[in-house]
């Protein structure tokens, strides 16, 4: 297994090697196609999804070879799916820069595989709620993801422990092995997505990375073998909006400051949770350790929420609850002085 995440970050830092110098040999008109501008105010080429995409494919490879679980090729089989449609939706904006209703319903195609094939978040409640939930949290993470995705590092930082998280539940299963297989691919990758980065992620990297993480956490999180028998629904709930706590924090902020000032949470802008780190002076390497370790102390808070359920564990359901309002909070009033100072405006 060492040398298994050893060769993948490897084969990922090789492949966004050779991408960066084919990029370099490219004209001028398939450049502009293939950049971004984003916070750095530089443009990068948005090709890290690539390596993604064929780290995921290997690690289908390998799974099906290595994984001690008992495989239900349903399962398996939508979470490529999805994931595959996501790579190409994403891929298609990179190079088309598509409508933002296009790429939604094709989030929502995603979760609509996933539900096909039987990866749906479980709460006892029916098909009436929990099929639109799990829909529901397919594209919103996927978004999340891509809207996080705006600062060097913090989007593959933030991902690490969750994906950490979902081998560390299911080590010798299929989502074990598949999360292992990203994690080490987003290790490979980190080493030209650091500051100063060499290359953006791009929709084709975040829908890729925000399909997989949907579906890992549906398995894993929601529907973990531990909540079977009966334990706290309210758990079930907390659990993963815990392990993604960075990207839903910063989805939330975003979308409840926008629209407060009339403007559409699908438009691009400069009041993320990142944004307003770096407005209080911290460094985009800070910024992006910042996320590692928060996403961290989230997914081991979630770990152990997951293993130690008993008959005190309503006392840290409201723990964990004032824990993550306290954290909303204080980057909501954080972007409110910087709105204030005018760091950021939404005229």
């Amino acid at each position: 297994m060492l040398f298994f995440v050893i060769g993948m970050a490897i084969l990922g830092g090789v492949v966004n090697y050779l991408l960066l110098r084919f990029l370099r040999t490219l004209g001028t008109k398939d450049q502009e196609a293939n950049f971004q501008v984003r916070w750095s105010s530089q443009t990068k080429p948005t090709i890290g999804g690539i390596s993604f995409f064929i780290g995921f494919l290997v690690t289908l490879v390998v799974t099906l070879l290595f994984s001690q679980e008992e495989i239900n090729v349903a399962q398996f089989g939508v979470i490529a799916v999805s994931v595959i449609i996501a790579f190409l939706m994403g891929l298609a904006d990179d190079a088309f820069n598509t409508k933002p209703w296009l790429k939604f319903s094709v989030q929502l195609l995603c979760g609509i595989v996933l539900v096909a094939g039987g990866v749906q978040i479980d709460l006892g409640w029916g098909n009436a709620i929990e099929i639109p939930l799990t829909i529901l949290w397919v594209a919103g993470l996927m978004n999340s993801v891509n809207m996080l995705d705006n600062m060097d590092g913090v989007t593959t930082t933030a991902a690490l422990p969750v994906l950490l998280l979902v081998w560390w539940l299911n080590p010798d299963g299929v989502t074990g092995w598949l999360a292992l297989g990203m994690l080490a691919t987003l290790i490979g990758f980190l080493f030209v997505n650091w500051h100063p980065s060499k290359v953006y992620m791009g929709d084709s990297g975040s829908q890729l990375l925000g399909a997989l993480l949907a579906g890992l956490t549906i398995m894993e999180c929601w529907n973990h073998e531990g909540f079977a028998g009966g334990g706290s629904t309210l758990l079930q709930l907390i659990v993963p909006v815990l392990a993604l706590a960075t990207t839903l924090t910063d989805t939330t902020l975003v979308t409840i400051n926008r629209l407060r000032h009339g403007r559409s949470p699908f438009v691009g802008g400069r009041d993320h949770s990142t944004h307003n780190l770096s407005y209080l002076g911290l460094s985009d390497q800070s910024i992006a350790f910042t996320y590692f370790c928060w996403s961290l102390v989230n997914v081991f808070l979630a770990f152990l929420l997951i293993q130690y359920q008993g008959d005190t564990i309503l006392r840290w359901e409201i723990v964990v609850i004032l824990y993550l309002m306290l954290v909303f909070i204080s980057f909501f009033m954080i972007s409110r002085r910087n709105l204030k100072h005018g760091k950021y405006t939404y005229s």
